[in-house]
């Protein structure tokens, strides 16, 4: 009887197997990234890997191959590429809209990062006005003071000679995104920080989940302790933010009834407008968006502002403080715009005229994107190279690699050079080889808000102090992960400047 059972198993195992081959038949037509072990695929390439080590072999087999190849993690096949031609072509295509089944790992798969296509469409072309160009420019007066606070509390700190600016700048990036997300001023709120330790503990869980493909179904994950500490940190997270949505929500009502309905179309961007509140009297295709979506498209906008935005600035920081002459550079440029003498006064216009500062934000955007790694699943059976790829296919995308392809950045695209982006050696570059906030259609809604909030925090971090670090360049290290966090953390000596 067990040896009857036994075979019954097996005959079970070879059919599962010969029915996966079958499925990923098409496969054959793509290039394999080195040799793969049946059934285990790459994944011996990851077991008993740092973190650090994994982030290298991943983007070593990006760099390694020019086109399309594939990466087998398990019985998952992943059809792989950082050619910009091709990633344009594949993210702009509609019949691969959706995301990776992994991005419900984020538990907010009704919100704009993990939304499937069909829900995705609607919600974007109705959050879209949120974030243009006038309506962000509004939120000037709310950054600066965020970034205002921020430096009175750095300058507080009693030795500068080893300073977290992590800690200070993720406080600051959360006070902004609580301020144009909510309309809640929560600068003074202690309970808040504790929200910065629920963000990264459960970006840090979401990573160690797709590191180890045996917790990617549902049934095992929740045997693990990871779980159990990732559901009490979601339900603390959700608590905070549903409480604040409620608050806003009768805000919002009475508000509603004090509206001027003469008021035309320009003094309406004039006033600050907060995400919330559209998302409680917009429609999402003629029908209102349900608590639950509002709950998740608020959560997603607090997670993406805060991690990504501080990461980005905590990396630029960190290229700057590594290469002295251009932090002088870009300081002189500041100071130029925005004399010692006076109050600053932080204008679009006044912002515009900082060129070598965007560049810098640019190149450390392209040399450390805040998010090195994106990920697509088909909705439909497409044709990519040449090769007909069937619905349900996996495909992964390295932004990290592509900003690191010589023959679009040159010989020394491993070097960090703000010039890259000056005008003159900008004409003729590939259109779509710098993508730090994704391509296509399902680009970041947030990316103009992004650069907007990172200028600013840099006008007053570099007005304020000079940064060092005894971190060289080619000592950096990333670690798999989300986002594109140093390994080395963000340490820095600090030398303040006098500020009149």
């Amino acid at each position: 009887m067990e040896v009857f059972l036994v075979l019954c198993i097996l005959v079970l195992i070879v059919a599962l197997y010969r029915k996966h081959q079958q499925r990923f038949k098409f496969a054959e037509k793509i290039t394999m990234h080195d040799s793969y072990v049946p059934l285990l695929g790459h994944s011996p390439l990851l077991f008993g890997k740092t973190r650090e080590q994994m982030f290298r072999v991943l983007q070593g087999a990006f760099l390694k191959h020019d086109r399309l190849f594939q990466i087998r993690l398990g019985l998952k096949v992943f059809v792989c590429t950082s050619n910009p031609d091709i990633m344009r072509a594949v993210m702009d295509n509609p019949k691969i809209m959706n995301k990776l089944k992994e991005y419900t790992f984020m538990r907010v798969d009704q919100g704009l990062i993990a939304a499937p296509y069909s829900q995705w469409k609607h919600q974007r072309k109705t959050l879209n006005s949120s974030f243009n160009k006038h309506i962000l420019e509004n939120y000037i007066p709310l950054f600066d003071k965020c970034v205002g606070k921020m430096i009175e509390h750095m300058k507080q700190e009693a030795d500068y000679s080893q300073v977290n600016v992590m800690q200070y700048i993720s406080r600051c990036t959360l006070d902004m995104v609580c301020g144009s997300t909510f309309g809640t001023d929560i600068l003074d709120d202690p309970e808040a920080s504790k929200l910065i330790k629920l963000i990264d503990e459960g970006f840090d869980a979401i990573a160690q989940r797709i590191a180890n493909v045996q917790y990617h179904p549902e049934f095992t994950y929740r045997l693990t302790n990871l779980y159990k500490k990732e559901k009490l940190g979601l339900n603390e997270l959700y608590k905070y933010v549903w409480k604040i949505i409620n608050a806003q929500r009768k805000l919002h009502q009475t508000d509603d009834k004090k509206e001027d309905p003469t008021e035309d179309g320009l003094e309406h961007y004039r006033k600050p407008q907060i995400f919330v509140h559209h998302l409680l009297k917009s429609k999402r295709a003629g029908e209102p968006f349900s608590d639950e979506e509002i709950l998740q498209q608020s959560v997603t906008i607090l997670l993406a502002g805060n991690d990504t935005t501080a990461i980005g600035l905590c990396n630029h920081l960190t290229l700057l403080a590594m290469h002295p002459e251009v932090q002088e550079k870009v300081r002189r440029e500041i100071m130029d715009v925005f004399p010692d003498s006076g109050e600053l006064e932080t204008t679009p216009e006044a912002l515009n005229q900082l060129t070598y500062l965007e560049q810098c934000i640019l190149e450390a955007q392209r040399v450390c994107p805040s998010v090195p790694i994106l990920g697509r699943s088909s909705n439909d059976d497409v044709e990519v190279e040449g090769v007909l790829i069937p619905r349900g296919t996996n495909f992964l995308f390295s932004m990290w690699a592509m900003h690191r392809r010589k023959e679009i950045w040159g010989p020394d695209a491993d070097r960090f050079d703000p010039d890259r982006f000056s005008p003159e050696r900008s004409k003729g570059r590939h259109p779509h080889a710098f993508a730090p906030f994704s391509l296509g259609m399902r680009d970041c809604i947030g990316k103009r808000y992004a650069l907007l909030s990172m200028k600013l925090a840099m006008v007053h971090l570099l007005r304020n102090f000079r940064f060092h670090t005894h971190l060289r360049y080619e000592e950096m290290e990333f670690k798999f992960d989300i986002t594109n966090k140093l390994s080395q953390g963000y340490q820095f000596r600090l030398e303040p400047f006098a500020i009149k």
